[in-house]
């Protein structure tokens, strides 16, 4: 067995999330995350009138993960997991959220994702699943008739209005909390709105935003007949060609959404990343890579790149979490995810996707404790292996003039080839 041997990749946290087949993995509960269920629980406690929020971030940001989080968090399953990893980041949130759901049976979860069609006609398709998947989690027989989600092809949107409605009482009669929507990709419901005006998709979002801002139907218990949505897009309404009408449709619906710009900044992603890798060493191994990380988490500490970082002491203690990547490594890791990748997701794809010049790759070429992966490796991973799928025309330009750099080179000595990348 190798030094190495105790270094792997936790593979729960780097799995993919679809937000309706699930792949939930291990959440890593984030600073702009812990931001959005501070505002939700608020929300459910009624200390503000706004319950519905729209996230926008590009793609890969982690988007669809956290509105898993939220459904295991909130949702009729065992809730007590995601409660754990609530409580490790802010103990007061978390038994907050204990006091909102009390004896509850949770919320009802209604997980739609975007296509180019009516988003009434898609509430109504997804409402009888979402009423059985509660009812069965608890033990119980959905008492809906199937006629109430038969949409009527001249008016889907009050069919779908009323359905909802009807779902959400007798959720809230069996013991439920309330419901939970959330709309994921929602841009392409707009978009199929700017072709075909019939569609209300705005207006049936902007339905659902004031229908949970109402306050609590029933004095029973403080959970009744709370609802609580959201929209997921990867782009703002003002990047899209949505068309006059469409994009003023949407700014009227948008107002009864809190806007999030969800996007993490660079040292709450080393964050991430320091939760990602499992180290198992002996406590030489660890004195060895502390050592070494010392001096260069010092330097780039000094760059005063990663902002978030108060002290020195913070910096060499997170870089160390980080190893076996050099902290400049570390540092480049995120903003390359973010500039010429799909942020997290493409981050999560280097730790756990075994590809060339990948994180395993790299970890097996390692001597002794205290090597590092070098951040010419990363331009290995990014630059030689990788599409630009993330990247604006500018960011391409700049790795253009990089590689041109780099072949002009050509096979020159191995130590002048790596600074340069």
């Amino acid at each position: 067995m190798t030094w190495q041997d105790g270094i792997s990749v936790n593979a729960d946290r780097v799995r993919a999330v679809n937000l309706e087949r699930g792949g939930d993995g291990a959440y890593i509960l984030t600073d702009r995350a812990l931001g959005v269920l501070r505002s939700l629980a608020s929300a459910l406690s009624r200390k503000q009138a706004a319950a519905a929020w729209n996230l926008v971030g590009p793609y890969g940001v982690g988007k669809s993960a956290f509105a898993r989080y939220v459904v295991r968090l909130l949702g009729h399953g065992d809730r007590e997991p995601a409660l754990q990893v609530c409580a490790e980041r802010d103990p007061v949130l978390a038994a907050e959220f204990r006091r909102i759901l009390g004896e509850s049976m949770g919320f009802c979860p209604l997980l739609i994702t975007g296509m180019p069609a009516h988003l009434s006609e898609r509430l109504l398709a997804k409402l009888p699943d979402a009423a059985d998947d509660f009812f069965a989690g608890c033990g119980k027989k959905n008492p809906l008739p199937a006629s109430l989600f038969r949409a009527v092809r001249e008016d889907s949107f009050g069919a779908a209005g009323k359905a909802f409605a009807e779902v959400d009482r007798v959720v809230t009669a069996a013991g439920g909390a309330g419901m939970l929507v959330v709309v994921d990709e929602l841009g392409k419901f707009l978009e199929y709105q700017a072709v075909a005006p019939a569609a209300e998709n705005a207006h049936m979002m902007q339905w659902m935003a004031e229908y949970a801002a109402k306050p609590p139907a029933g004095k029973k218990s403080p959970q009744s007949g709370k609802t609580a949505v959201f929209g997921l897009m990867h782009e703002s309404f003002g990047q899209r060609r949505l068309g006059r009408d469409t994009m003023n449709e949407w700014r009227k619906a948008q107002g009864r959404f809190e806007s999030v710009a969800y996007q993490e900044s660079a040292d709450a992603m080393l964050r991430i990343m320091s939760r990602i890798v499992v180290r198992k060493l002996d406590a030489a191994d660890k004195r060895k890579i502390r050592d070494a990380v010392a001096a260069p988490a010092r330097a780039v500490w000094k760059t005063g790149i990663l902002s978030g970082l108060k002290t020195e002491a913070a910096a060499a203690d997170l870089f160390a979490e980080c190893y076996p990547l050099h902290p400049a490594a570390a540092a480049l890791l995120p903003l390359l995810s973010q500039k010429i990748g799909q942020s997290e997701r493409t981050m999560f794809n280097y730790y756990g996707g075994g590809e060339e010049n990948g994180f395993s790759e790299c970890l097996r070429e390692l001597r002794a404790p205290g090597d590092f992966i070098l951040p010419h490796r990363l331009y290995d991973y990014f630059v030689e292996g990788r599409p630009m799928t993330g990247a604006d025309m500018k960011t391409q330009r700049q790795w253009a003039e990089a590689t041109v750099a780099v072949d002009r080179l050509g096979k020159g000595s191995p130590e002048l080839l790596s600074a340069l990348k």
